[in-house]
């Protein structure tokens, strides 16, 4: 008489069914007392990047018996994102960052999207889209690039800028705001009374310096020699000192025009004391050359 023995299948559980993103890694751990193996050429706990949805079969063996179990796997498409093209814009600049997607959209650095706002410096701006669970992310770069320097140094009617390497439009206002032609130099020379300013660019960025007031005396300044004068210290309270000539002839005007003193002068101090605070121009002629003529503005305070 001939014994025969049954055999159990064995137990067998693939996991849950699951849902995943497009891109993302997973792992199917199917258990059970037996030996497992995956269709698709899956192998158990080892994690694999699924690109379509499907249904994936674990098959356990055991003494010749097998048992199947089925896990079905979803994947999600993520959103599409664009976060539209880098940006180049001036310091002060406001700019809007809009970004185009399936699905909803956030900015980092407390940006929301196609909303207005001023960045202080560059830096790189990403969007994040959410859709079903699912994110995609796009990156924009911003450079702040800096405003020019609009200090204007004043010697006389001698206005100088002080950036380098740039392009210049010098402006005069009186009852209207106008381009002074040709005027596109660092340096300009006023030619009568008015007020004064000079539009820089730089980089492809514009400022504009404050309102330069000058005021005319009639004279022909003597340009070596008004860069060999100096008058210091200005601003001043009472006493300053003219450097650049041994010798020479002063007239010291109001901010009007009127003659307030004139002298003089050998050891180069010059006293303002009893002025009231404001601007004054002083007059400088050397004494042994009548041509060497210059106009200093000074500050009493």
């Amino acid at each position: 008489m001939q014994t025969v023995q049954g055999f159990a299948d064995p137990t067998l559980n693939a996991g849950a069914d699951q849902s995943i993103c497009a891109g993302t890694p997973i792992t199917l751990n199917a258990t059970s007392n037996g030996a497992v193996t995956w269709n698709n050429g899956v192998s158990n706990n080892v994690a694999f990047t699924p690109s379509v949805d499907g249904q994936y079969i674990a098959t356990a063996t055991l003494n010749g018996c097998t048992s199947k179990d089925t896990v079905q796997v979803t994947v999600k498409s993520n959103p599409t994102v664009n976060a539209g093209a880098d940006q180049s814009i001036c310091a002060g600049t406001p700019i809007t960052l809009n970004a185009t997607s399936n699905g909803a959209v956030a900015w980092n650095n407390g940006v929301s999207n196609n909303v207005a706002f001023t960045p202080s410096v560059g830096g790189q701006y990403i969007a994040t889209s959410t859709l079903n669970g699912c994110t995609s992310k796009d990156t924009v770069s911003v450079t702040v690039k800096a405003l020019p320097s609009v200090v204007v140094n004043q010697s006389g009617n001698i206005f100088t800028a002080q950036q380098s390497g740039a392009s210049y439009q010098w402006y005069t206002s009186g009852t209207s705001y106008s381009i002074v032609a040709g005027a596109t130099a660092q340096q300009y020379t006023a030619t009568a009374s008015g007020n004064y300013s000079v539009q820089i660019t730089l980089n492809g960025c514009k400022d504009t310096s404050a309102i330069i007031n000058y005021t005319s005396t009639g004279i022909a300044i003597h340009q070596a020699f008004d860069q060999a004068v100096s008058v210091y210290p200005n601003p001043s309270t009472d006493i300053v000192q003219v450097s650049g000539v041994r010798l020479f002839h002063f007239v010291l005007y109001n901010s009007t025009g009127e003659v307030i003193t004139t002298g003089n002068a050998h050891s180069g101090s010059i006293s303002l004391f009893g002025l009231s605070s404001g601007k004054y121009y002083l007059y400088i002629q050397d004494a042994y050359d009548e041509e060497k003529i210059t106009v200093k503005g000074i500050i009493k305070q």
